[in-house]
């Protein structure tokens, strides 16, 4: 199974805090994933430590261009098929782009 994982959540939570304890107990499972966070150097750090090398965006609303065309790369370069799940928490417009964008891909 191949997964591609992003979150643009806040600084602190109860998603942002299962988020990444859950990509680090799939990397111990050897599932393979790409991940893809909002800047957080907390959060980055933790992933690092767990075998996990992130992928990090702005997610700073709708007219961030730079966030947009990352994502929409790597969702392109991760080769998406019906075999990958893809798995999102993040911003509304964003999950629209990932939904866009991964069928198709399908």
């Amino acid at each position: 199974m191949r997964i591609l994982q992003v979150m643009a959540g806040a600084k602190f939570g109860g998603a942002e805090a299962f988020f990444t304890r859950l990509v680090v107990a799939l990397r111990r499972a050897d599932v393979h994933q790409r991940v893809v966070i909002r800047k957080d150097k907390n959060r980055a750090k933790i992933l690092r430590q767990g075998g996990i090398e992130p992928v990090e965006f702005r997610f700073g609303g709708p007219l961030d261009i730079l966030t947009h065309m990352g994502l929409r790369r790597e969702i392109a370069s991760f080769s998406l098929t019906k075999r990958t799940l893809l798995k999102g928490l993040v911003q509304e417009a964003v999950v629209a782009l990932i939904l866009q964008t991964s069928s198709s891909h399908t």
